[in-house]
């Protein structure tokens, strides 16, 4: 299920739907959630004995937060100017998941 995240999050993203204005807003829905529902930020808990660098015990959900960060990071580094209501939406949306 994990996986179906970062595949959507790379296809989102990648074709250019949450910066086209003409499918941004259907497509942060979408986005938001599949954050919502696939999300388990309780799953991602690193103990104490556990580098954030070791990437040997990272789970499946650890790998797919780390993938939607870093393409949601390139989008940001690509925009041109402030970023549209919807990418921001989406971006809020996973910082709210991760801090409950």
């Amino acid at each position: 299920m994990h996986t179906i995240l970062g595949t959507l999050t790379h296809v989102y993203t990648d074709s250019g739907l949450l910066t086209d204005e003409a499918t941004a807003s259907q497509a942060s829905d979408i986005m938001k959630e599949l954050i919502n529902h696939y999300i388990d930020p309780k799953e991602v808990v690193i103990n104490e004995s556990q580098s954030l660098d070791d990437s040997s015990q990272e789970s499946e959900e650890a790998n797919v937060i780390k993938s939607t960060c870093a393409v949601l990071e390139n989008i940001l580094n690509s925009c041109d100017g402030i970023p549209n209501e919807h990418l921001l939406g989406v971006i809020s949306v996973l910082f709210k998941k991760l801090g409950t």
